[in-house]
């Protein structure tokens, strides 16, 4: 008797650890926003909805996100391939929970570049996506995408 609960503690205990090794693999880090991002559209909401791209636009424009909170728009005119650096300075996450300290599942809800207004960010399921919403007298949604 004693050997057959014996062994259902052990089957019990050995179940219990391959599950919480299961679950510790299942969990994947996300990908982190500190990036380079490449422009793939702008959608300009006011009287009249006008989309822009790089190829309307006759320009790319590259978003550099750097760990040291420092920031960089950079333009490559398509015609003469120039690259030219059009905004830089400090940006800053804002997250919905901000005492304690973000956990590092929470995703920022918005982004503040040289402490101007602070812009609303989505980020796609797979976080290959960012869009940043932007308000003044219309809003404007500009839509990067991860540079691979």
């Amino acid at each position: 008797m004693k050997k057959n609960t014996m062994h259902k503690v052990l089957f019990v205990f050995t179940l219990t650890a391959f599950a919480l090794a299961c679950k510790k693999e299942n969990q994947v880090p996300k990908p982190s926003l500190i990036a380079n991002w490449n422009w793939i559209k702008t959608v300009t909401n006011g009287i009249v909805t006008e989309t822009t791209t790089p190829t309307s636009a006759g320009f790319a424009v590259s978003l550099l996100l750097q760990k040291d909170s420092n920031f960089y728009v950079i333009k490559n005119t398509t015609s003469t391939n120039k690259l030219d650096t059009i905004n830089k300075g400090k940006f800053k996450f804002v997250y919905r929970m901000t005492d304690p300290a973000p956990s590092a599942d929470e995703l920022p809800t918005q982004i503040i570049f040289n402490m101007d207004t602070p812009s609303s960010i989505h980020i796609s399921n797979n976080f290959d996506t960012i869009a940043i919403y932007a308000k003044a007298i219309t809003e404007t949604v500009d839509t990067y995408v991860r540079r691979k």
